[in-house]
C-alpha cells in the first residue's frame, strides 16, 4: 500500500502504515488482488474520467481530502507497478 499511495497522495509513510496497523489488529485485509488491466478497462468507463485524465479524492493528511485529476497513462502505469 505505501508505494502507490504515497507517491499520488500527501499522506505520509508513517501515517499510511499507522493505518495498514490498525486495519491489520482488527482482521481487515490491507492487500487485494486484481487483474490490473480489467481494473484499467473499468476505469475507462468511470463517469469521473474526461478524455485521458480520471479525477480521483486523495488525502492530504488523515481528515482532508482534494479531487485531483491524474492522467490515465499515469494511473496505467501505477497499476502495472503493483503487479
Amino acid at each position: 500500500m505505501p508505494l502507490l499511495y504515497t507517491q499520488v497522495t500527501f499522506v505520509s509513510v508513517a501515517e499510511t502504515a499507522s493505518v495498514e496497523k490498525l486495519l491489520e489488529k482488527f482482521g481487515l485485509p490491507t492487500e487485494a488482488l486484481y487483474n490490473r488491466q480489467k481494473v484499467f478497462n473499468i476505469l475507462l468507463m468511470d463517469k469521473k474520467r474526461a478524455g485521458a485524465m480520471i479525477r480521483f479524492v486523495l488525502l492530504l493528511r488523515i481528515g482532508k481530502a482534494e479531487l485531483h485529476s491524474l492522467p490515465l497513462q499515469k494511473l496505467k502505469e501505477y497499476l502495472d507497478e503493483l503487479l
